[in-house]
C-alpha cells in the first residue's frame, strides 16, 4: 500500500471494542481535528485486529498509536 494516493494524513490506529480506554479519551480530539481540517488534513481511523499485516508493517506496539505522513 501506497501512501501517496492519500491526501496528508493522521492515521490512528486504534482496537477495537470498548475496552480501549485511552482511544475513547482521544477520539473526541481526533474527531473535532478532522472536522477542522477537511481539504487539508484527513484522519483515518484503523482496527489493528482487523488490518494485522498493515499494523505490522508500520510497527505499531501499542495503541492507540498516531502516525503523521505528509507526501508519502
Amino acid at each position: 500500500m501506497s501512501l501517496t494516493s492519500f491526501p496528508p494524513a493522521t492515521p490512528c490506529w486504534w482496537i477495537s471494542g470498548p475496552g480501549c480506554a485511552p482511544w475513547r479519551a482521544i477520539a473526541p480530539a481526533l474527531d473535532a481535528i478532522a472536522t477542522a481540517s477537511q481539504g487539508t488534513l484527513a484522519v483515518y481511523q484503523l482496527n489493528v485486529d482487523e488490518h494485522l499485516e498493515l499494523s505490522a508493517a508500520f510497527r505499531i506496539r501499542s495503541i492507540p498509536a498516531l502516525r503523521v505522513f505528509q507526501g508519502g
